[in-house]
C-alpha cells in the first residue's frame, strides 16, 4: 500500500518475553506488569503498594499493580505534572518476516509523542 509515493509501514507483531519463549499479545491489557518476577510480591497495605521492585514507583492502575513513572523536580521523564507513564516491556517485530529471522526487529524507533 502506497500513500503519496511512500510505502506504508508494516504492521507490527507484538510479543513479550515469557519464561522460555516469547508470547504474543493482542492488546495493551495483555501485557504483564513490568518486571513481573521482581514485582511478584507487590501488594497493597493501607492503600500503598509495598514489596514491589526496590527503587521503582508503583501504583494501582485499572485494578492492577503497575510500575509507573511521573514527573519530579529531578527528572520529568518528558511528562507534564498531571501525567503518569505506565511502564511495560514488549518486543516489536515486522509482521512480514517470520519470528526469529534476520531483520525481524528492524522496525525503526517509535517516538512517544507520535502514533
Amino acid at each position: 500500500m502506497e500513500t503519496n509515493g511512500t510505502q506504508a509501514p508494516a504492521p507490527y507483531r507484538i510479543t513479550q518475553k515469557g519464561k522460555t519463549v516469547n508470547i504474543g499479545v493482542d492488546d495493551f491489557e495483555s501485557l504483564v506488569t513490568h518486571h513481573p518476577g521482581s514485582n511478584r510480591n507487590a501488594h497493597l497495605v493501607n492503600g500503598v503498594v509495598v514489596d514491589g521492585e526496590d527503587g521503582r514507583n508503583h501504583a494501582v492502575v485499572g485494578g492492577e499493580i503497575e510500575e509507573i513513572e511521573y514527573a519530579t523536580s529531578g527528572n520529568d521523564h518528558d511528562l507534564s505534572p498531571n501525567q503518569v507513564l505506565i511502564k511495560k516491556d514488549f518486543i516489536l517485530e515486522d509482521s512480514r518476516i517470520a519470528a526469529g529471522q534476520p531483520g525481524v526487529r528492524a522496525v525503526g524507533a517509535l517516538h512517544p509523542r507520535h502514533e
